[in-house]
């Protein structure tokens, strides 16, 4: 896009060039220096995708025009929003996708790098009376260091759940608490799982 900015006057061969020229056109050039006259850094859309990292490999790398400023800040506007383009705002932000995942908190936080809800369909086996059963049940896309918490059906008057962890890959280790005096049955149903990576 061109310049947007006013000019002052057209010079020609031969035309005086006084004091209160300068003065005008200094004051045009200072009057046309807000954000809706300055040139973009976007002549096309590939202009406008493009990005620079500011900080390769740990160091940083300094802008040496604005349009590089730009493009840094473009940069990471994508990566934090982890979009396909750093003005692609229709799609849904993935944090943490740059690599590095997520903290909170000030005092030497875990980053967080995965966060997804999954679900199955469980049929737990009876428990005998007064006891405690681990049981597994496949749930793909889980792994060990995953950390897990656990909607399941209401028990009502069944055992309990009260313990979850990932046994193995793809796999659930759910443990349910019978503490009536005969042996009892958990809930079947569908369990939510929520898998939390770090």
């Amino acid at each position: 896009m061109s310049y947007p900015a006013t000019l002052f006057r057209t010079w020609e061969d031969g035309d005086e060039f006084t004091g209160p020229d300068i003065t005008d056109t200094l004051q045009q050039i200072v009057t046309d220096l807000v954000p809706s006259k300055i040139d973009d850094a976007s002549t096309d859309v590939t202009a406008m995708q493009t990005t620079a990292d500011p900080y390769v490999g740990g160091t940083a790398t300094v802008a040496t025009t604005l349009e590089g400023e730009l493009q840094r800040l473009r940069h990471v506007v994508k990566v934090l929003a982890g979009w396909t383009q750093w003005y692609a705002h229709s799609e849904v932000p993935v944090l943490g996708s740059g690599g590095a995942g997520i903290k909170i908190g000030n005092a030497t936080p875990t980053a967080v790098t995965n966060v997804r809800v999954l679900s199955g369909s469980f049929t737990p086996a009876a428990i005998a009376a007064a006891s405690v059963s681990e049981q597994t049940f496949a749930l793909t896309g889980v792994v060990v260091s995953d950390k897990i918490l656990v909607n399941g059906p209401a028990p009502g008057t069944n055992p309990a759940l009260v313990h979850a962890r990932v046994s193995t890959a793809d796999q659930v280790a759910l443990t349910f608490l019978n503490p009536t005096a005969g042996t009892a049955t958990p809930t079947s149903g569908t369990f939510s799982v929520v898998a939390i990576r770090s």
